[in-house]
């Protein structure tokens, strides 16, 4: 029951340092818990530590930037992003983005596609037989298919890992708002990423978390709209 402990993280306290074992060790935790389709696990978690506050920085403005593009526009220089971060944001709503936790965050996981190219001997055994797996996919359509096996197995390691965070007092957050194709990653501080980015997660000890009067306002849709239990006549 950790997870009735989340709140989103408004900003992280940069006061409050967070035990680089204890991340490890929760890592470890939901790699062991975590089911996988076949056993291939396509994907990987790339973790930035405190050390990284540069890089955590430009995914700010990547994240900044694929909200300016989705809202219609396309300001591509920091000095736009950060213009537009002032009216849009600073003068208007008198505060950042959701996601500039980012920049505040001790640790920032960065969730990606990972294509297999060494098989275990049970794989490799399936293979010789014929048997041709998704995950080992370079292009088309299976690699496709893959990319959304992914989806949902990191979402089942993100919320492992998470149980262990929120069950020892470390709050965190994710967000989905930036570019989907790593491609678009062009600064050399994502030189690291080797494929599609799916999902960032930050982890640390809040300072602030979202407003509760913007929660009142916003809440999820009701149980009934997204839970159909079937009854038979």
């Amino acid at each position: 029951m950790s997870y009735k402990n989340y709140q989103y993280v408004w900003d992280y306290d940069k006061n409050q340092s967070i035990d680089e074992e204890f991340i490890k060790n929760a890592l470890l935790s939901a790699w062991l818990y975590t089911p996988s389709k076949n056993n291939f696990m396509p994907y990987k978690v790339h973790v930035l530590g405190s050390e990284f506050s540069k890089h955590k920085e430009e995914l700010y403005w990547l994240c900044l930037g694929n909200e300016i593009k989705a809202n219609g526009n396309n300001f591509t220089t920091t000095e736009e992003l950060k213009k537009y971060e002032k009216i849009s944001y600073l003068n208007l709503q008198g505060c950042y983005p959701a996601y500039h936790n980012i920049v505040d965050a001790p640790y920032v996981l960065i969730f990606t596609q990972r294509i297999e190219d060494s098989p275990n001997q049970f794989q490799q055994e399936q293979i010789d037989m014929g048997y041709v797996f998704e995950q080992m996919a370079k292009g088309g359509q299976k690699r496709e298919s893959a990319r959304k096996n992914a989806y949902l197995e990191i979402g089942m390691f993100s919320a492992n890992f998470a149980t262990e965070c929120l069950a020892n007092g470390i709050d965190i957050s994710h967000t989905l708002c930036f570019p989907g194709d790593r491609k678009d990653w062009t600064q050399e501080y994502f030189n690291f990423l080797d494929n599609h980015p799916i999902l960032v997660m930050t982890v640390g000890k809040a300072k602030n978390y979202r407003f509760k009067e913007v929660q009142i306002k916003d809440p999820k849709p009701d149980f009934d709209r997204i839970v159909n239990i079937l009854k038979r006549d």
